[in-house]
């Protein structure tokens, strides 16, 4: 079976994008990782790129990757000439400028936020969170053999991996959506792995 929650998109077309944006949900989650991956549309990169963003190119050398903003960022009160509205799909003629607004604010009012980017370190804060959450349980069993299992926060946007036979509470790996994709098709491509979904 495959890993229950897909990969993001690595690049949206932009009808893709309009109809992503249109069901958008405000991100209100905390940060566990490096920062925040986006969703951005080529005419409002500079924009992003002006406020912190960085690119985070396809790992694979082709031609892709996506903007995302690191977490020492989210917080800070962004320029007084920074506009408002910069999302590629509303109408034209806002002349809004930011005025005290937060980096996230602006990334959650322009509609650009995906999930959580890169490394995610264990802390006080995620482990009373994940205390606080229930995951879905994934068993990864390789050749008949349970390896481990996975456990997605689906609420907190984290997945834990714990090996077999270790506390999963004490021992496992943290990894963002994305990520815990790309380590369950490893498993599956390079150990010819049988998942079986709980």
């Amino acid at each position: 079976m495959d890993f229950p929650y897909l990969v993001y998109n690595t690049r949206m077309r932009k009808n893709e994008l309009r109809v992503w944006r249109e069901n958008y949900t405000p991100w209100t989650k905390q940060c566990f990782s490096e920062g925040l991956r986006l969703e951005v549309h080529y005419e409002e990169k500079d924009f992003v790129k002006d406020i912190g963003g960085r690119w985070c190119p396809d790992p694979s050398g082709g031609k892709g990757g996506y903007w995302w903003m690191p977490q020492t960022r989210l917080a800070l009160p962004l320029s007084e000439n920074t506009p408002a509205y910069v999302n590629t799909f509303l109408p034209d003629g806002n002349d809004d400028r930011c005025s005290g607004m937060s980096a996230l604010d602006w990334l959650n009012l322009n509609r650009m936020i995906a999930g959580q980017h890169g490394e995610v370190t264990e802390s006080s804060e995620l482990l009373e969170a994940a205390s606080n959450s229930t995951p879905t349980e994934h068993p990864c069993v390789v050749n008949g053999t349970k390896v481990g299992t996975f456990y997605v926060f689906k609420d907190l946007d984290v997945v834990s991996f714990a090996p077999r036979d270790q506390n999963p509470y004490l021992d496992r790996n943290w990894y963002t959506l994305d990520k815990a994709r790309e380590v369950w098709d490893k498993f599956n491509k390079s150990q010819r792995t049988e998942m079986h979904h709980k």
